[in-house]
C-alpha cells in the first residue's frame, strides 16, 4: 500500500493485492487527542495513535485492540 496524506487530510494512494491495484482516497479527521476517523471510497472507521519510543514511526489500533497498521515519516 502507498498512501500520501496532504495537509488538508485528504488521501490519495492505491492498495496493490494479488496483482491487482485500487485507488484509496478519502479523508482523516482527529476526533480527539490520539484519535482518529477516515472516511473514503474503501470504507470508514476509527483507530487509536500508538506512537513507538525511539522511532519514526506509529502503530494504529482498531477499536478491538488489534493492530491495524503500522506507518513511517519515510519512505522506503
Amino acid at each position: 500500500m502507498r498512501l500520501v496524506v496532504k495537509r488538508t487530510a485528504s488521501y490519495l494512494g492505491t492498495l496493490t493485492s494479488a496483482g491487482e491495484a485500487r485507488i484509496l482516497r478519502g479523508a482523516i479527521v482527529e476526533i480527539s487527542p490520539g484519535r482518529l476517523r477516515w472516511s473514503g471510497n474503501q470504507g470508514d472507521g476509527s483507530v487509536t495513535v500508538v506512537h513507538v519510543k525511539g522511532d519514526e514511526s506509529s502503530a494504529f489500533r482498531g477499536t478491538t485492540g488489534a493492530a491495524v497498521m503500522e506507518i513511517s515519516e519515510r519512505a522506503p
